[in-house]
């Protein structure tokens, strides 16, 4: 009985000091990562703004998880905009975007079975391309286990995925400039072609004239 009771005492201290070691932890969270993509901030915003588009770069998508459903309500792009999901891995939930400000700032509401969170992106272009920080706030309340999980963990299990949706965006935007480039570059040169072939057919006429 007394190594039962040790035992009851040890644990029971253990749960008191957890607790008060939770009450001076924060509640809040902040996630943040950046990447600099090589596109102007105009064409990167759109990949942003339409929620439709996320399923090409986010890594929320069917490709992760078989079983997601993915419908959207409100409009296209911007203020109102609603993706909505239901899943056997992930659950319920939903995107909404509150706040908008053209091609460089989007704010937007995540619930995910009703643990709501705060969205942000911010764009900043420069000469070398586009700068985005995205973050994501919320708070855990006063759970002691969640502030704990919160305050040593939550950056680590959610920044990885917004880091690969990043790298994600930043491939899909340059590589389709690239495409586009390569593309008028080609249309250029059949231009410059046709123009010589117009120029030496002109020659040899004058020529066979004389």
């Amino acid at each position: 009985m007394k190594v039962i009771r040790t035992i009851a005492l040890i644990f029971a201290a253990l749960v008191i000091s957890v607790f008060l070691y939770s009450f001076f932890l924060p509640s809040d969270y902040n996630i943040e990562r950046k990447i600099r993509i090589i596109a102007d901030k105009q064409i990167v915003f759109k990949y942003i703004s339409n929620l439709r588009l996320w399923q090409e770069w986010s890594t929320w998508t069917s490709k992760q998880d078989s079983t997601i459903k993915f419908s959207y309500k409100g409009p296209v792009v911007g203020i109102g905009s609603i993706q909505s999901w239901n899943s056997k891995r992930m659950g319920k939930g939903y995107i909404k975007i509150t706040k908008s400000t053209e091609f460089s700032y989007m704010k937007y509401l995540l619930n995910m079975e009703d643990n709501i969170s705060i969205g942000q992106f911010h764009l900043k272009q420069n000469q070398s391309g586009t700068e985005i920080i995205w973050e994501i706030k919320g708070s855990v309340g006063w759970n002691p286990i969640a502030k704990i999980f919160s305050y040593f963990y939550m950056d680590s299990f959610m920044g990885p995925d917004l880091e690969r949706a990043l790298k994600n965006l930043k491939e899909i935007v340059e590589s389709r400039k690239l495409e586009v480039g390569s593309r008028k570059l080609e249309a250029g040169s059949w231009k410059s072609v046709g123009f010589y072939k117009t120029r030496i057919d002109r020659i040899q006429g004058l020529r066979y004239n004389k």
